[in-house]
């Protein structure tokens, strides 16, 4: 993304360039172009700021979506709708626990137990508590699942981070200010 805006301002650049060396063309007639030159510069840089959300976006819908799937049981009669439900339900029951340390206790149950749904939801509550150390228990008994979780907090960070930029450079001062050409 960062090469095609910089694509888009040496574009930009060239094409004012020529503008300005144009001896057959009036002041106004300049002035008219170069603005016409900057809002299409402009549109483009804009489009590839959505362009890009959008992926980010999608992204982490995507990573957020393995994460916090419900576990896969083996079995030839598992009934993946209703580990579904079991699951919702289970993240239900326990929405209301507060305490780590219960949440960890339970943790240690569904593990003991071999319940890998309970488990699960021992996690995602553990992630609505912002609390490392049960994230960090669930994936020491599960860690095949853990690469999913990674993928999240990766696509979280990159969309973090765009956000982030985004506050920092919005879309039109990614390139220079029409004011710069007009000068």
């Amino acid at each position: 993304m960062r090469s095609s805006v910089e694509d888009i301002q040496r574009q930009l650049d060239r094409a004012i360039v020529a503008i300005d060396e144009d001896r057959d063309r009036t002041a106004e007639s300049k002035e008219r172009l170069k603005r016409e030159v900057y809002n299409e510069a402009r549109s483009k840089v804009v489009q590839e700021v959505e362009e890009e959300r959008e992926k980010v976006e999608e992204d982490l819908r995507v990573a957020r979506k393995m994460a916090f799937a419900p576990p896969v049981l083996q079995g030839s009669r598992i009934d993946e709708v209703q580990v579904a439900k079991w699951y919702f339900e289970e993240c239900e029951k326990i929405k209301d626990v507060r305490e780590p340390a219960r949440v960890l206790e339970m943790l240690h149950d569904a593990v003991l137990l071999s319940n890998p749904v309970k488990a699960k939801a021992c996690l995602v509550q553990g992630y609505r508590l912002h609390n490392e150390t049960i994230v960090t228990r669930y994936f020491e008994a599960y860690p095949d699942e853990e690469p999913h979780w990674q993928e999240f907090v990766e696509a979280a960070e990159a969309y973090n981070a765009w956000e982030k930029a985004r506050n920092t450079f919005s879309a039109g001062s990614r390139i220079r200010p029409l004011e710069h050409y007009l000068a």
